[in-house]
């Protein structure tokens, strides 16, 4: 089976994505698959083109953020009748897309923070909910662009900050509690994952990326019925959006003991020390073999999944 690799792309997190990449790129090459990774400079049907290969068997979408995850470069496969990994356009837009993903979460009935959307920054007034507030980039992850404000003479810069990453700015009631994090493979939830920066009231880019940052408790310190609670949410909303063979839902426990649904992650980070592959690793699967489930996947529905098995 021939295998290429997506990385790169546009968006600010383009050298996460690279990372993601070459991390898929060598454990696929580790259990003796043919891949190849590809840089991606344009996310445009002209550019994969003129430059993607088109005669691969599966190409694995390890793009974050932008147009390698908010359906774009899906689409662009599905114009191009290329079997991809993971989540298709709708379901990809709806999940990067922070306004349409709270507007589904409200429709549906699942929990989730009070929220505003911010068209312009002329737009901006204090909100109801009061502080402190989440202030989010709509179509940006990996926390670019966020901040979270508590003193009222903050905002605007906040407000301001997140406007250069996107053209709509979402405010979010901060939920004090626990952040946690559910990695979902297939339709299999993983252990839940406790989130605990050591410096930072939140779980920013330095939380995220700077080594010894972070504590991640696994499984998380919580009881059996709340673990149960996290996990059928997560995989609930797995499946009403409609994602596909991999997902990580990030999800804050209330001080009042409730869940709050913040983000879904249809490409979430795949490095070996990435949340879902750990989530995966004690569940006993180790990152090649989880690249490999994800090829098989997308392999099953394009037919491929004997070429996979060879």
């Amino acid at each position: 089976m021939r295998i290429v690799v997506l990385m790169g792309g546009s968006s600010p997190e383009a050298g996460v994505s690279v990372k993601s990449g070459r991390a898929v790129e060598e454990a696929l090459r580790r259990i003796g698959l043919d891949v190849e990774a590809l840089l991606v400079e344009e996310e445009s049907l002209e550019w994969f083109g003129r430059h993607i290969p088109l005669d691969r068997d599966v190409y694995f979408i390890a793009m974050h953020g932008g147009r390698g995850e908010d359906g774009t470069v899906q689409q662009i496969c599905e114009d191009l009748g290329l079997c991809y990994t993971g989540s298709g356009p709708l379901a990809s837009r709806m999940a990067m897309d922070k306004v349409l993903f709270k507007d589904f979460l409200v429709k549906n009935g699942l929990p989730t923070p009070e929220f505003m959307v911010l068209g312009s920054v002329d737009e901006l007034e204090f909100p109801g909910f009061g502080l402190p507030v989440v202030v989010k980039p709509v179509d940006s992850g990996s926390s670019i662009g966020l901040s979270v404000v508590f003193d009222e003479d903050d905002l605007a810069r906040a407000v301001e900050e997140a406007f250069s990453v996107s053209d709509r700015v979402l405010l979010e009631r901060f939920i004090e509690g626990r952040e946690m994090t559910v990695g979902i493979l297939g339709r299999e939830a993983f252990e839940v994952i406790e989130i605990r920066p050591k410096k930072r009231r939140f779980f920013d880019y330095e939380s995220k990326y700077k080594k010894g940052a972070t504590e991640y408790l696994l499984p998380a310190m919580i009881d059996a019925d709340t673990r149960a609670l996290l996990r059928s949410l997560a995989r609930d909303i797995f499946d009403f959006l409609g994602l596909r063979d991999f997902a990580r839902i990030d999800i804050m426990w209330g001080k009042d003991n409730r869940p709050y649904v913040l983000e879904a992650n249809s490409i979430p980070g795949m490095t070996e020390t990435s949340l879902l592959p750990m989530a995966a690793r004690f569940a006993g699967i180790d990152f090649p073999e989880l690249c490999l489930s994800i090829v098989e996947m997308a392999g099953r529905r394009c037919g491929k999944e004997k070429e996979a098995k060879e």
